[in-house]
C-alpha cells in the first residue's frame, strides 16, 4: 500500500472567492482538520486564473487516516464534499485482440 493517500475536497462556493491555492487560506476548521490527521493540504488546480477552480483541494494523509478525515471534512459547513480517490485499476471490457 501507498505510504499517503490523496483526499478530494470541495469547499462550499461561498468560499471561492477567499481560499485560493495558499492554504493558509482555508477556513479555520478545515486546516485544524488537516493538521489533527497529519493532512497536507494543497490546491488540485495551481497556477490557474480561474477562482472557481480554487474550491478544488487535495490533502495528502496516511492512508490509516483517510476514513476519519473525510468523515471530519464532511461534517463541516465550509466543505461541500471530500471523499478518499479509489486506486487506479486497469480499464475493464474488450482488447483489441477481441476485436
Amino acid at each position: 500500500m501507498s505510504e499517503f493517500v490523496d483526499v478530494h475536497m470541495v469547499l462550499r462556493a461561498t468560499r471561492a472567492a477567499s481560499s485560493g491555492p495558499d492554504p493558509q487560506a482555508l477556513p479555520e476548521a478545515v486546516r485544524r482538520a488537516a493538521a489533527s490527521s497529519g493532512a497536507e493540504p494543497r490546491a488540485q488546480f495551481e497556477g490557474t486564473a480561474d477562482p472557481s477552480l480554487s474550491l478544488f483541494w487535495l490533502l495528502r494523509v496516511r492512508p490509516e487516516d483517510a476514513d476519519a478525515l473525510v468523515e471530519t471534512l464532511l461534517a463541516l459547513p465550509e466543505v461541500d464534499g471530500a471523499y478518499l480517490k479509489p486506486p487506479d485499476a486497469p480499464a475493464e471490457g474488450r482488447t483489441e485482440s477481441e476485436d
